[in-house]
């Protein structure tokens, strides 16, 4: 994950769903047949649980959010991707 301008960006995602733009991303596109769901149950509740906190955010909304949180600020250097390293996302996201 790295810092850019409008928040953190995993890098390999980006590049797979940037010709989206701002269009609804197909998820049957984007999720191949190989994906491990692993505990079906437990990734579907997490996946509720994130749209119930999040929905209400416009996309606006959720960039200055990111822009309010410790790992971004912490590496964003303008004009760089700095890389946001687990450790400072296992920082912050456990202190939640």
């Amino acid at each position: 994950m790295q810092a850019w301008a409008h928040g953190p960006v995993v890098r390999g995602v980006y590049r797979e769903l940037r010709h989206y733009g701002k269009n609804p991303i197909d998820a049957d596109a984007f999720i191949g047949d190989d994906f491990d769901w692993g505990d079906y149950a437990q990734v579907e509740d997490s996946l509720v649980e994130t749209w119930q906190k999040y929905a209400v955010y416009s996309a606006w909304a959720l960039r200055n959010k990111t822009h309010q949180e410790t790992p971004w600020r912490k590496n964003f250097v303008e004009g760089r991707n700095v890389e946001i390293t687990d450790a400072d996302l296992k920082e912050f996201f456990c202190q939640q």
